[in-house]
């Protein structure tokens, strides 16, 4: 068979080239020490090197995470330390004024220490971490409310309330594959030094058996809708449920709240309870979009007021109606009652002062009178070794409770970072078999490429000198 002098050429070009292309690749190669610099040079390596680059990638993130969960709850617990500290002192100071011994003027110097602890221990309350409120829930920063996450309300410069602005929602951090963990414990939770109760003002339920649209003088805001008790939605229709209904309902949740139906003046009322230290979030929600918020049966039943969260702060908690009887011992409450109780004159001052002290007119438990008698203002400082005592401990407990969930998640970040760094080792070693280079094996090849190549270049060299005059 005849071959063209031209096919001889072009073969001998067209594998000289390509021996060029394979050493080529083979010098890329060694000079990167990478595998492959295009996925189509390898596509099996090349997706597992992305899924691989990809694990990787979330496990530092999952880490990133859990860094700043263990700042934050660094940083709470030292604020929950130094809260330990105050409400230590606290203490002594009430066993000290509880003593028979004392004058006024002694109690009154007792009385301006406990409001400088009052004082520090909102400041405590409204600590930050990087720029962050630490005990706001989930909104940690101060565009949501006016300036902290804890206000207070004064009068004649001493505090007589402080109110929770955040929300109730825990700081969620992802730090593992659909395992999260809170990064905070809302300050409605850590600061309660008891369990709150609101019992409501209306006073038209005889019957707590009665459809509520049967009620005597109830008003008509809402025929049905949502309660909202801890952000647990529970329907209601007034024309059909009862007090009773009402609070099998509630009790049926599984939230953190029960109620009851308690009498009070020949009167049926509702009572709202929580089960663990904690201020109750309680809003009216309609039933179109079951988010928007109304004036509903909390706030016909006068537990609620409504414009307090309508029409002000959408994240305002303190929107307790005027007439409800409210029970709410916090860690500051204990603090203003134990000062209120060491200086009278202070007290006095303080509406809830006098709501503790003042006769009880109306039998609702609750005192009434713009001033209390003398007989039980001069109670007062009997309730220093008793109340306030105890409210005192109550409030310390639950602060150490605190700290120590803050301490079981701080160990529970420290194993996961620990998983998070074996897992990302371990990629990262499965990556480096995927894409570097063996060198050894490389520069052999690259060697004996070099080597064909010479002989092609040799051999092509002699049949290119070819013409037609070697022949004759």
């Amino acid at each position: 068979m005849r071959i063209a002098t031209d096919s001889i050429y072009a073969n001998v070009l067209r594998n000289l080239q390509k021996n060029q292309t394979e050493l080529d690749r083979l010098n890329q190669q060694i000079s990167s020490g990478r595998l492959f610099r295009f996925p189509h040079e390898e596509p099996v390596k090349a997706a597992q090197s992305m899924q691989l680059r990809t694990d990787i990638l979330r496990l530092k993130k999952f880490n990133d995470n859990i860094g700043e969960a263990k700042g934050v709850l660094e940083a709470s617990d030292a604020a929950l330390s130094n809260a330990v500290d105050l409400l230590q002192r606290a203490r002594e100071i009430a066993i000290q004024g509880a003593t028979g011994t004392l004058t006024e003027s002694d109690r009154s110097h007792l009385a301006l220490e406990v409001e400088q602890v009052l004082e520090e221990m909102v400041s405590a309350a409204n600590s930050e971490f990087e720029g962050k409120f630490i005990f706001s829930g989930s909104e940690t920063l101060n565009e949501t409310f006016n300036e902290s996450p804890f206000v207070v309300d004064r009068v004649g410069g001493h505090i007589v309330k402080v109110k929770y602005k955040g929300d109730r929602q825990d700081r969620l951090r992802q730090i593992a594959e659909g395992k999260f963990i809170s990064a905070s414990v809302p300050g409605n939770k850590v600061f309660a030094g008891a369990n709150q109760s609101v019992t409501m003002g209306f006073t038209g339920v005889t019957d707590e058996e009665l459809a509520l649209s049967s009620a005597a003088g109830i008003p008509s805001k809402s025929r049905s809708g949502y309660l909202r008790l801890d952000g647990t939605l529970i329907y209601y229709d007034v024309s059909r449920d009862s007090l009773r209904a009402i609070a099998d309902r509630v009790n049926q949740a599984g939230i953190e709240v029960q109620a009851s139906v308690v009498t009070l003046n020949s009167t049926k009322r509702l009572k709202l309870e929580t089960t663990n230290p904690h201020q109750m979030e309680l809003l009216d929600i309609d039933t179109g979009t079951a988010t928007t918020r109304v004036d509903g049966l909390l706030d016909d039943l006068q537990i609620v007021e409504g414009t307090a969260y309508s029409t002000a702060d959408p994240n305002q908690p303190d929107n307790i109606d005027p007439t409800a009887i409210e029970s709410n011992v916090s860690v500051f409450q204990s603090l203003i009652n134990l000062r209120d109780d060491l200086d009278i004159r202070i007290g006095l001052t303080n509406p809830d002062f006098v709501k503790r002290y003042g006769a009880d007119t109306n039998g609702d438990g609750v005192g009434d009178l713009a001033v209390p008698p003398l007989s039980a203002i001069m109670k007062a400082p009997l309730k220093i070794g008793g109340s306030s005592l105890s409210n005192l401990d109550a409030a310390l407990d639950n602060i150490l409770s605190s700290r120590a969930v803050f301490g079981a998640r701080v160990n529970r970040l420290d194993a996961a970072e620990g998983r998070n760094t074996d897992f990302e080792n371990n990629s990262t070693q499965l990556l480096q078999r995927v894409e570097d280079l063996d060198f050894a094996k490389a520069l052999t090849e690259f060697q004996q490429q070099q080597n064909v190549q010479k002989a092609a270049l040799a051999t092509g060299a002699r049949i290119f000198s070819l013409t037609l005059l070697d022949f004759l």
